[in-house]
């Protein structure tokens, strides 16, 4: 929580550099993920933990938390490179030097590979008949993961519109300008 303390100080003392901008909603993700964790392991036994998949599902599950931290730093470039960096009425705040075209295209590519593991887990884990909850949290996952995509298409073909991309969230536009 200091980290973001300071980050939010420094944020706001360089005027909304998109470097302090994106460390400081990364931070936030972290610390929400921690607390999350928290959360569901508070209603769990002590002791060690047990595994309740098969090892396969356990990596792809990993590989997978790896990829949606790709997503969101590629995500976050994408909304440093853009229109609504920094947000508001600031026509003055600093953009990212990158063309928003090619980090909105490499932020796809990103969750298009992330996906296609979302694809496989579910493949995975109905073919190894794992606990109803996997599944359904996996199935969520992937009904999140279209409707994100969706909204940044939309975001995309239509010249980014701000109020989408307060929709979606700062951290994953896959917005660009048309082509």
């Amino acid at each position: 929580m200091f980290v973001q303390a300071v980050l939010g100080q420094l944020t706001v003392a360089f005027d909304l550099k998109p470097g302090f901008v994106m460390a400081h909603f990364l931070v936030s993700i972290l610390l929400l993920s921690d607390a999350l964790v928290l959360v569901r392991r508070s209603g769990q036994p002590d002791g060690p933990a047990h595994v309740i998949v098969s090892r396969r599902i356990l990596v792809l599950g990993r590989v997978l938390v790896g990829l949606a931290t790709l997503v969101l730093v590629a995500g976050t470039v994408v909304t440093g490179a853009g229109p609504h960096s920094g947000g508001g009425k600031h026509d003055d705040v600093a953009r990212l030097d990158i063309k928003i075209e090619t980090a909105a295209r490499v932020h796809s590519g990103i969750v298009w590979v992330f996906l296609a593991a979302a694809l496989v887990m579910v493949w995975l884990v109905r073919r190894d008949r794992a606990p109803r909850g996997i599944h359904q949290r996996v199935t969520l996952l992937l009904v999140l993961l279209v409707l994100q995509g969706a909204l940044g298409y939309i975001q995309y073909f239509d010249d980014i519109p701000a109020l989408l991309v307060g929709i979606q969230s700062q951290a994953q536009p896959r917005s660009g300008v048309r082509r």
